[in-house]
């Protein structure tokens, strides 16, 4: 299970509360009194509503004149949303550079919103050098001041070693930070660390409790995390069922997690009848997920064993291979560690000890502890009577 990120579509900042009414209408009225009257609150508060289209037309090109209007007039929060428009390219081109130049001037003049968007933009590197530690900066001060969402991703950063020496205890502390401010994806992450004892003794009891809290709050990741340890983890009792209707809510709100969860219950008849199809149905489902997160990386890996092993269709290596090579790109280590024992049998690709090795010890160095032994097992069979050549590049702990 990979942490949740945030690094997504950018929101807009409300200046005030807008307190909801029946007539909204007197609301954008009297926004746009203040507006007309100079108030950059107003003008700010009244783009926000025209982007988000809450009481009126959704209209993207009026928000942004009302987001420089006030911005140009210093109002920090409206030159961030500003940056958010340009970022996004709503209302506008879609224009990197000049969003961060306006979250910079935002930043500068203390408005934290913009100091931790800046920090995503580094973090994913778009309109700038991609700049781990930049981002941790920012996050760092962010985080300091309040901002959830930072705490969140300096766990995030401390978990996977980006910009940092890795650290889980580090990132259990600022998940914790987060989840105590309510922030559910937080909640989920820290759950992560308990379920795997990453940072923190492992608890199935404490990671129940987190991904049910998240979970209630729309984390549909969290329902497929919870839907996993019911049917995955031996010291919890399997409820088959519990973990059926959890990735069932999960898949079908779009987390890929959860699809492929659910391809697994009903490829060995966990709750549900065997159904080989349905499964790489929805195998199938998480693998083609488009949106770039890798969380539909491990159906790709699912898929091809469906491939290797000829289970639901005809038994194809190179599919296999295929699906498997997808996998191991997108960080599944699955994928890697079954490429290798391919490239070991020459199964659908012709033999090569070497590149089964090097496959082999790419999953082994991220924990995938079953590859580790077909790295030993190959490297005693091949190193130990050849220790020149291709293995002297391999190490063998």
């Amino acid at each position: 299970m990979k942490p949740f990120n945030i690094i997504s579509l950018l929101t807009i900042i409300f200046s005030t509360f807008i307190i909801s009414c029946a007539d909204k209408s007197s609301s954008i009225y009297i926004y746009k009194q203040e507006c007309s009257s100079g108030d950059m609150n107003g003008c700010n508060t009244l783009g926000a509503i025209y982007s988000d289209g809450d009481g009126v037309k959704q209209n993207h090109s009026k928000a942004v004149e009302l987001f420089r209007e006030a911005c140009d007039n210093g109002n920090v929060i409206a030159c961030g949303n500003l940056g958010v428009m340009y970022h996004n390219g709503n209302g506008v081109e879609q224009d990197y550079g000049k969003a961060v130049e306006l979250y910079e001037n935002a930043c500068d003049s203390g408005n934290m919103h913009s100091c931790y968007t800046l920090g995503l933009i580094y973090d994913d590197g778009r309109g700038v050098t991609q700049d781990y530690q930049k981002a941790i900066e920012l996050y760092e001060m962010t985080c300091d001041a309040g901002v959830s969402n930072a705490c969140n991703n300096l766990g995030i950063m401390y978990g996977e070693g980006n910009g940092v020496e890795q650290d889980d205890i580090r990132a259990v502390k600022f998940y914790n930070m987060a989840c105590d401010k309510n922030n559910m994806l937080a909640c989920n992450n820290l759950g992560i660390k308990y379920n795997f004892g990453r940072g923190v003794p492992q608890d199935y009891q404490k990671a129940i409790d987190l991904y049910e809290k998240a979970c209630d709050a729309d984390i549909y990741d969290s329902c497929a995390n919870l839907g996993y340890i019911y049917y995955s983890e031996k010291e919890v009792e399997k409820d088959y069922q519990r973990s059926k209707e959890l990735n069932i809510k999960a898949c079908e709100n779009g987390s890929m997690i959860g699809c492929n969860n659910l391809g697994i219950l009903y490829k060995h008849g966990k709750g549900v009848t065997i159904d080989y199809n349905e499964a790489i149905r929805l195998f199938k489902i998480s693998c083609d997920d488009d949106k770039g997160s890798g969380d539909g990386m491990r159906g790709c890996y699912n898929l091809g064993l469906m491939y290797d092993d000829g289970l639901g269709v005809k038994q194809n290596y190179i599919k296999a291979i295929e699906l498997y090579t997808v996998a191991c790109n997108g960080d599944e280590m699955g994928g890697c560690g079954n490429l290798g024992v391919l490239y070991e049998n020459g199964s659908g690709v012709e033999k090569d000890l070497d590149k089964a090795l090097s496959l082999y010890k790419q999953a082994c160095d991220k924990d995938e502890s079953k590859t580790c032994d077909n790295f030993k097992t190959l490297f005693d069979k091949v190193c130990g009577e050849t220790p020149e050549g291709y293995c002297s590049r391999y190490e063998k702990d």
